[in-house]
């Protein structure tokens, strides 16, 4: 039994590792072939947990502009977009059974329309959302409970605001389309979710926007949301917001590397630094209370466990997907850890370079001119425009 465990830990750890070298790379932030899953026992349910972050109500593409040392003129590639992002999620409900889908914040821009914002999170099913910084730094003429009520009228998919309260009352605000938890229902598991507004959304937000708003503690918040979903049956507890830790920067030096070419061992307790307002909530949860903390806003990855809890988040404009898979023993009702698979960041790509099997565009001595269609899963992904009213 210590050797399948250790075979089984290792084999959530390596994914990638042969890419952490100055140059050259392969499959950098790509799954294109089938994945061989773990076996399970006649008692285990297997359960992915898959996120976005900083979507920013972006429904085209984000058309990235580079160049390399094998072409003077400049290049690009489409990273993202509904049509493509659409895609990816349906190969990744095709090949797992049981799949959570959520977004951790940043979901409207002063560019995007509610409507559109809306009908991208629906008709791709997502479970539940929380608000970032960016959705309470809107210089609309509506304040931010009205684009939320707009966004809940028509929508099946809750945002959850578990910390935010309406400061007369300090009981939990009651604008349509939100809730303060959820308890999710897949295939017999229960999946207790929670939505964190930032602690520091005082010091980022003009006060216009919170008018009559108070933001209860993280730590606070968590504790008496969680308790009650673990009441409720929970046997995972999801946490979103849209904060980050630093998990790169320590490799980066350590080894040399570009910042996005390290942090692949996502059980290395040395990779992310602690020392923000993220790092702190995560050193005080009483363990096993969180099992993972969706994350965005930095703009960089993060696929790391942190004091037993794996903190997730992609990178800007929407353009990565999160997913991790859990097995869960449905007697004990207890997390399997050696099943615990953490991939890293996929990449909304649109097509693949070649020469790397994916569409990293910082490595300049790749040769980027000749490509290939990109694949997800074993599948291939067909760019198109898909109608989203």
């Amino acid at each position: 039994m210590k050797l399948i465990f250790i075979t089984l830990l290792f084999a959530s750890c390596s994914v990638h590792k042969k890419n952490q070298k100055l140059h050259g790379h392969f499959e950098l932030y790509t799954e294109p072939s089938s994945l061989k899953l773990f076996d399970l026992e006649k008692d285990e349910k297997r359960i992915v947990i898959a996120s976005t972050n900083n979507t920013g109500g972006r429904q085209s593409p984000s058309v990235l502009s580079f160049e390399d040392q094998h072409h003077k003129s400049n290049q690009e590639i489409k990273i993202g977009g509904f049509s493509v992002i659409h895609q990816y999620l349906n190969i990744l409900r095709a090949t797992y059974k049981n799949v959570i889908l959520v977004d951790s914040g940043s979901l409207f821009s002063k560019e995007s329309e509610t409507k559109d914002v809306r009908n991208f999170y629906k008709k791709n099913n997502y479970d539940a959302l929380t608000l970032g910084i960016d959705d309470f730094n809107l210089n609309h003429d509506k304040d931010v409970s009205i684009h939320v009520e707009e966004f809940g009228h028509k929508s099946n998919v809750p945002i959850l605001l578990s910390n935010l309260l309406e400061l007369k009352t300090a009981r939990a605000i009651e604008w349509k389309g939100t809730k303060s938890q959820l308890l999710k229902n897949i295939d017999g598991l229960s999946i207790g979710m929670i939505g964190l507004v930032p602690d520091d959304i005082i010091s980022q937000s003009p006060v216009k926007n919170r008018i009559g708003l108070y933001v209860e503690n993280m730590l606070q918040s968590t504790l008496r949301h969680a308790r009650l979903l673990k009441s409720l049956g929970a046997d995972m507890i999801i946490v979103m917001t849209h904060q980050s830790i630093d998990c790169s920067t320590n490799l980066m030096n350590e080894r040399n590397l570009p910042r996005g070419k390290v942090n692949f061992d996502p059980h290395d307790q040395k990779a992310c630094l602690l020392n923000n307002s993220l790092g702190d909530y995560l050193k005080r949860l009483p363990p096993q209370l969180v099992d993972v903390v969706v994350g965005g806003r930095s703009h960089d990855k993060m696929a790391n466990f942190v004091n037993g809890v794996l903190v997730t988040g992609g990178f800007s404009q929407g353009g990565a997907l999160n997913f991790s898979e859990f097995v869960i023993n449905t007697k004990t009702r207890k997390i399997n850890h050696a099943k615990t698979v953490v991939h890293q960041p996929i990449m909304f790509c649109h097509e693949f370079f070649k020469e790397t099997n994916d569409c990293f565009t910082e490595d300049k001595t790749v040769n980027h001119k000749d490509r290939v269609k990109a694949r997800f899963l074993g599948t291939e992904i067909i760019p198109q425009e898909l109608e989203l009213h």
